[in-house]
């Protein structure tokens, strides 16, 4: 079985851009995640993330710049072809589950002077991300044996996050 799966802990770097949907088309958030290395402390990573529909609309309404997040996806990369032929490529993450972690210095003190943004998904991030790989490998198992009680039990293992995709 081959998988493609991506999991990042890091801060958004600056506010949610956001273009909303029409027709068949679905709200699309696009933002990137600062994310430092392992092995090499004094360096980042800048990642782009892109999330759609009702995630893109929470990502909108209830983060902004200096929102550490949990980012759970899958790696996409595509080929662009320039006017004057030149060929970029593009990496980003399609984000499939986002978690908020601890607010930013600045959030926190709006939130003390009554900002509107509820504290939603500030759980404990490493316990989030462990519920939704557990729920993503019972998914998998699920695709592949065809079993619909593993389905269910992967989708009752995380129900109550909003922002899950």
């Amino acid at each position: 079985m081959k998988l493609n799966s991506i999991t990042l802990v890091g801060h958004m770097t600056d506010n949610v851009r956001f273009t909303e949907g029409t027709g068949d088309v679905s709200d699309r958030a696009w933002f990137v995640l600062g994310v430092n290395r392992k092995r090499q402390k004094d360096k980042s990573d800048f990642i782009p993330v892109i999330c759609w529909g009702k995630q893109a609309k929470a990502m909108l309404d209830y983060t902004q710049k200096g929102q550490e997040l949990t980012v759970m996806g899958e790696l996409h990369s595509r080929r662009v072809e320039n006017e004057d032929g030149s060929v970029n490529y593009h990496t980003e993450v399609s984000a499939e589950y986002i978690s908020f972690g601890q607010k930013s210095k600045k959030q926190q003190t709006q939130g003390a002077e009554g900002a509107d943004a509820p504290a939603a998904g500030n759980d404990d991030v490493a316990t989030r991300a462990a519920k939704a790989a557990v729920a993503a490998y019972i998914a998998a198992q699920q695709a592949q044996t065809g079993d619909s009680a593993a389905a269910t039990a992967g989708a009752a293992a995380d129900d109550d996050n909003p922002f899950e995709a």
